[in-house]
């Protein structure tokens, strides 16, 4: 749950525009990680595939109504922002950020 792991983008579908390779994030809750992210913040991140800000969710991250976690409840969604919300917090600063194009 450390993240950083390289995934070609073209392997995952994105157009151009996207860096070569994108790193998953940390989802673990240290401060290089989602620290200030609360569990209704990673909730909705689950359900609606949005950041606390309203920004999409970099891919590989298969959140959202139309993604590999679009049958996910509350209640799943929940559990699961508990789980990751109760890991070890681990320090990884990801190499670079998921910057769509435009």
């Amino acid at each position: 749950f450390a993240g950083g792991h390289a995934f070609p983008a073209a392997a995952l579908g994105l157009p151009d525009g996207f860096p070569d390779i994108i790193y998953s994030n940390n989802l673990t809750p240290d401060e290089t990680g989602i620290l200030d992210d609360t569990i209704e913040d990673i909730t909705t991140m689950l359900l609606d595939g949005v950041d606390p800000e309203g920004e999409g969710l970099c891919p590989p991250m298969p959140a959202g109504p139309v993604a590999a976690f679009g049958g996910l409840t509350e209640e799943d969604a929940t559990d699961l922002a508990e789980f990751i919300k109760a890991l070890a917090p681990i320090e990884n600063t990801i190499p670079n950020d998921c910057i769509p194009p435009g």
